[in-house]
Formats: structure tokens, C-alpha cells, sequence
């Protein structure tokens, strides 16, 4: 979908990742370990460290990526709601918040 290898899309993202850190990037992995659980120092759960999408789930910083890179491929945010069970405006804002960060 992205004219670009499974290689260079983790990459890329891993690239992301080592710059803007894991609580930002929020990798599948990392939402998979905050979604046990898990309590923080304080003894609340660490779930909340998560961006929450319009359905009630998570979307990981390689969705968030994958979104971006269809959009400026020319991908609708329409289509890309439908793909990523993302809402229209959430679509859009993902791609606006990868772009700015």
C-alpha cells in the first residue's frame, strides 16, 4: 500500500521511535504492555498513558505512521477510517499530529 518494504516502513518507524521516545511513539508492544495490569508508582493503571481513538481502543504509533504515509500517498481519510476502524475526524487528526510531531 505505501510503495515501500515491510523493511523500511519498521524503519522507519523504529526511527520514529528512537527520536521521539516509546511513551510518544506508543508501539504495538508498548500498548500491549499497558493494557495489563500494570500500576504506575502511584498505584493507578498506566493505561491512561495511552491516546485512546474514538471507538474506545488504541492505535499504535505504526498505525498512526501507516495513516500518514496512505494520506500523503494520495489515500482518502475516508477509505482509511474504513481500513483502521478509525473515525473520519480521528483519521484526519492522526495525520495532522504525526505531521506536526
Amino acid at each position: 500500500y505505501f510503495c515501500m518494504s515491510k523493511e523500511y516502513f519498521i524503519e522507519l518507524c523504529q526511527t520514529i521511535e528512537k527520536n521521539d521516545g516509546c511513551n510518544k511513539f506508543k508501539r504495538e508492544e508498548y500498548l500491549l504492555e499497558l493494557s495489563t495490569d500494570k500500576t504506575n508508582d502511584s498505584g493507578s493503571k498506566i493505561m491512561n498513558d495511552a491516546h485512546p481513538k474514538s471507538s474506545g481502543g488504541f492505535i499504535s504509533g505504526e498505525v498512526k505512521v501507516a495513516i500518514t504515509l496512505r494520506v500523503l500517498a494520495g489515500g482518502s481519510y475516508m477509505d482509511l477510517s474504513l481500513l483502521y476502524k478509525t473515525s473520519f475526524s480521528y483519521s484526519y487528526k492522526i495525520f495532522h499530529f504525526v505531521i506536526s510531531n
